[in-house]
């Protein structure tokens, strides 16, 4: 499927949208993409504009918001129905214990069962999506383009370490 979202956090609204294809999801944010890759357990935040991508290991909690998720505990209890941007939806409390400690969060699903809202339970954050379109998507949605370099952060640890043996080398010579 593929939807517009809306992104309540900390008094800010953003609007993107999503692609999504089982454990594959699309996000775009203005200039940025990131695809998430639930089976190979990666996320790859697109620069477009530098032909750029960086490579990171997915956050469990992202799984969870996700609707998929294989790691930690999950507890999720239906308390109720209640129409979600004129849509009828189930309203679940939905409770993710990890290596973090517990998060507990609301999420609404569409008879369908695709996800139509995901909310903070204290509501310091919102996700809606609206106009869903069920289908299937390009694979290339979902995959790093080819003609995209790698960009690796430096290993501020090493060079920190370089940083100060030329410390000590230059204190050495006094």
């Amino acid at each position: 499927y593929s939807a517009e979202l809306v992104m309540r956090s900390e008094g800010q609204t953003v609007r993107g949208k999503i692609y999504a294809a089982g454990p594959l999801l699309r996000y775009e944010m203005g200039p940025a993409v990131t695809i998430t890759r639930l089976d190979r357990k990666k996320s790859y935040v697109l620069m477009p504009d530098q032909k750029m991508y960086m490579e990171h290991p997915i956050d469990p909690l992202a799984e969870v918001k996700a609707g998929t998720v294989d790691e930690g505990d999950v507890a999720r209890a239906s308390i109720g129905s209640e129409d979600v941007d004129g849509n009828p939806a189930e309203k679940f409390k939905v409770t993710y214990t990890g290596s973090e400690g517990a998060m507990t969060f609301y999420q609404w699903t569409h008879r369908n069962g695709l996800q139509v809202k995901v909310e903070a339970e204290d509501g310091a954050w919102s996700v809606l999506y609206q106009n869903i379109v069920v289908g299937a998507q390009e694979a290339s949605l979902f995959e790093v383009p080819s003609d995209y370099q790698l960009f690796a952060m430096p290993d501020i640890s090493r060079m920190m370490q370089m940083n100060a043996e030329d410390l000590q080398l230059g204190e050495a010579g006094q």
